[in-house]
């Protein structure tokens, strides 16, 4: 029972830091394109 905690605890982890990092592609990337919209 114990490992399957552990096991679903680590897969959330796991999924967290995916979501983070897509997070930080999605906003680095508008970010990029509001600049490049902002130059001349």
């Amino acid at each position: 029972m114990m490992k399957i905690l552990t096991t679903m605890v680590s897969t959330s982890n796991y999924l967290d830091n995916m979501g983070i990092t897509y997070l930080q592609m999605l906003l680095t990337s508008l970010r990029m394109s509001k600049g490049a919209s902002y130059l001349p």
